[in-house]
């Protein structure tokens, strides 16, 4: 509903109508706009931590864990890459920039994600490093600048992997050995 009608339209009584329940209903779980909006926003933070912990838990043990678990989980599959998961994302956009205090708890998510990066015993920076491209590749989504398609997720994540993955020797984990680069 932000997304069609915009944040500027959205009331309980928009909200209310949409969801086919009563106003009264709906009041009863989120007193106020800014309520819903803000269950909303820590809905989808709590998700994306949820999902990310699941990535995480799902890698083997060793160098690069958590780094290699946010590059599968982003660049694994097109499925992540629809336009409905780029309309909830701008939703989630028109809700903190219309209220910038929904960002503490996406701040609070972030730092424990950079704290496990910087705990990923790979040379200092180099995770942060693969999550900020993987930042820069979604907001490259979001803005519709440029698609993902299944060609383009393999060619990153396995640049990605390269550079996390100790001693690869320029070999992905997915596709071997890899041309080295120049000097």
């Amino acid at each position: 509903m932000i997304h069609r009608d915009g944040i500027g339209s959205f009331t309980l009584d928009s909200v209310a109508a949409e969801a086919g329940v009563s106003k009264g209903g709906l009041l009863h779980h989120f007193p106020s706009k800014e309520r819903l909006i803000e269950t909303l926003v820590s809905r989808s933070i709590d998700q994306w931590a949820y999902e990310c912990d699941a990535a995480v838990n799902a890698q083997p043990e060793g160098p690069g864990r958590v780094a290699r678990a946010l590059s599968a989980m982003c660049l694994g599959s097109p499925a992540k890459w629809t336009e409905q998961s780029r309309r909830s994302c701008a939703v989630l956009i028109a809700a903190i920039a219309n209220n910038p205090a929904l960002v503490a708890p996406m701040r609070i998510n972030h730092r424990r994600m950079l704290e496990r990066l910087r705990a990923d015993a790979l040379p200092p920076g180099t995770s942060e490093i693969a999550v900020l491209a993987l930042h820069g590749l979604w907001f490259e989504w979001l803005l519709g600048l440029e698609e993902m398609d299944s060609g383009r997720l393999a060619r990153l994540r396995d640049a990605i992997d390269r550079l996390l993955t100790p001693d690869s020797g320029g070999e992905s984990p997915h596709h071997g050995k890899v041309k080295e680069r120049s000097k």
